[in-house]
């Protein structure tokens, strides 16, 4: 993703005092989750998790921008994560 792209979305949604500039990365395939950071790190803080359980752990604790995920991952649904960061900032826009 292009940072281009991500501003116009933050435009759209007038979101734009909210930004922390972190993507959080979520696939329970490593390699995955390695290929999305390297396209993104040069511009944003990006954060990994490898399971769902982690990436709640992460989103519990930290504002993120953007949460990137892996729709099938065993044990998990990756909406949770989207709920679970809906809830701790219902203010921000939520894409499953």
């Amino acid at each position: 993703m292009k940072r281009d792209t991500l501003q116009q979305m933050v435009a759209a949604y007038d979101v734009g005092d909210l930004m922390t500039e972190r993507i959080l990365v979520v696939d329970d395939e490593p390699l995955n989750c390695e290929v999305v950071a390297g396209l993104l790190e040069d511009d944003y803080v990006v954060l990994q998790a490898e399971s769902a359980e982690a990436a709640l752990e992460i989103v519990g604790t930290t504002p993120l921008d953007l949460i990137i995920t892996d729709q099938r991952m065993p044990g998990s649904r990756a909406s949770s994560c989207s709920s679970a960061s809906a809830a701790r900032t219902p203010t921000s826009p939520a894409s499953c």
